[in-house]
């Protein structure tokens, strides 16, 4: 198994006779034991949250699971080759046919790990050189950012784009539908792995697995989860009254990534403790290579305005970078990017809150110093945003292109999760949870004063058709009209229960 990040230091340290030994020797510590579970898939009966959550995860996104977590030292010990069976059991692989190419992406996981006798640091190595300047971010977002969403942002001319959370754990037991999580499409240029967890060793190891063993341009960390079960386990937000162990955590990933580590955080833990400000710098002379600032604390959750005003506080303390190239920090050599850095700007920062136009998305690149923008919510509710934000302009999209859009969407779910039954079923589910965003946007004609703001509850209206009015139902029963449009009848004991708003459907 990979050797322990957090005792790396002392290890160091030894005489040469000890390291020769204790290379030798067969490593018995792992990551690997029970922890939470978490479903890729929404399943029906799923819990409600806020209505103005979105890039957010649910009680029912993330299950306990009795015995351990991955915020302390887990008691259940197994060595390299049993780790790798478990990885590569046949009922891991029984995960169905839309699911075979995660089960064979397991196996692989578990062969890398029998391989894998040592978790050397990155030496001399360099990183992949990614220029992020002045581009658009898709937030990873927790069900709904799925592979099919994501090809149709990119179309709609998003920059970057990054993975559903993933638990660090769950990668390192080879769970397949964790998994699942990290498939790349080709449309992806600039894709990432969004990792959440508490512990050096499991962040560490998971890091490395991807880096080595997946396509993909950068892994980020989640310091901005809110949810309790996650909190409470010492992971996303928890990591921000704990600024050691996530120092600790990025310096540990950063030893032995082939890729560039990024952050995703929110201001603070709660209003009287916000700490954005001294953690980036700190974080940048790690070598983090980008931190993504959420403009809300985790006791907001989604609640008021993001804080732009203290986004670009964070901004201007954010360090310069350096130019392309390789710097030395402390023992171990990594490339530090000057990833998302306008010529008039030195920040390291993205700047993430209620941007859903390309007036604020002008506004916050006009009066921040930030160096480029992440979208959540408002790229649920428009994902033509991003065809505005580059194109600066205000699309009066109609109920028909609305429509093809989410042909497309259907089209390429199928081709992702399967055209069989299942498939379809699996589809549509996640074509209702998206609609549970969808159905927000009101048609620019029929706004009073332009642009729509994320934050607004606008009344039921009549739209210019039927089917736009369709499109602006909150009834999930107008939403299961919409998928029989696409996708045919739906069974008769259908339930659906959207994660994101409190609607739901019983057949």
């Amino acid at each position: 198994m990979l050797r322990n990040l957090s005792r790396q230091g002392q290890q160091q340290s030894q005489s040469a006779t000890t390291a020769d030994a204790s290379a030798s020797a067969p490593a018995t510590e792992a990551a690997a034991a029970a922890a939470i579970s978490s479903e890729a898939a929404p399943a029906a009966g799923a819990s409600a949250v806020d209505d103005g959550a979105a890039d957010t995860h649910t009680d029912m996104d993330i299950d306990p699971q009795p015995g351990c977590d991955d915020s302390e030292a887990c008691p259940a010990v197994e060595t390299s080759a049993s780790l790798a069976a478990s990885i590569i059991a046949p009922e891991d692989a029984a995960a169905g046919a839309a699911d075979s190419e995660s089960a064979a992406t397991a196996a692989r996981m578990g062969e890398a790990l029998l391989s894998h006798s040592t978790g050397e640091r990155v030496h001399l190595r360099e990183k992949k050189l990614i220029d992020f300047r002045n581009k658009l971010y898709l937030a990873p977002l927790t069900t709904v950012g799925n592979l099919p969403y994501r090809r149709l942002c990119k179309e709609f001319g998003v920059d970057i784009t990054c993975s559903e959370m993933a638990m660090a754990v769950k990668l390192i037991q080879g769970e397949a539908q964790e998994w699942a999580l990290t498939k790349r499409h080709a449309s992806e240029d600039i894709f990432g792995v969004q990792l959440c967890g508490g512990n050096v060793e499991v962040m560490g190891n998971a890091a490395e697995l991807l880096s080595n063993h997946c396509e993909l341009d950068f892994i980020d960390v989640n310091c901005g989860c809110p949810i309790d079960l996650v909190v409470e386990r010492g992971q996303g937000s928890a990591l921000l009254s704990r600024p050691s162990r996530l120092e600790t955590i990025a310096k540990g990933m950063l030893q032995v990534s082939t890729v560039p580590i990024t952050i995703k955080l929110r201001t603070g833990f709660s209003e009287d403790r916000l700490v954005a400000h001294t953690l980036i710098p700190r974080l940048a002379n790690l070598g983090v290579s980008l931190v993504t600032l959420h403009g809300r604390t985790r006791a907001q959750r989604y609640s008021r305005l993001a804080d732009w005003q203290y986004i670009n506080q964070c901004a201007e303390a954010a360090p310069t970078l350096p130019v392309y190239g390789t710097c030395r920090f402390r023992n171990s050599s990594v490339i530090f990017l000057p990833v998302l850095v306008p010529a008039d700007s030195n920040s390291l920062l993205s700047g993430n809150g209620d941007i859903m136009s390309y007036q604020e998305a002008m506004e916050h690149r006009e009066k921040t110093k930030v160096s480029g923008l992440m979208l959540a919510r408002g790229a649920l509710i428009k994902p033509w945003v991003f065809t505005e934000i580059k194109e600066s302009r205000t699309w009066d999209i109609s109920s028909g292109e609305r429509f093809d859009m989410l042909k497309k969407f259907v089209n390429y779910g199928l081709e992702h999760w399967g055209s069989d039954t299942r498939g379809v079923e699996t589809t549509r589910r996640f074509l209702l949870e998206w609609q549970s965003f969808l159905c927000r946007y009101v048609p620019a004609e029929l706004v009073e004063v332009l642009p729509q703001r994320i934050h607004e509850r606008p009344q039921p209206f009549y739209g210019r058709n039927d089917l736009e009015t369709l499109m602006a139902s909150r009834n999930a029963a107008d939403w299961l009209k919409l998928s029989e449009m696409l996708l045919g009848p739906v069974p008769g004991d259908f339930n659906f229960q959207p994660k994101h708003i409190a609607n739901s459907y019983s057949g």
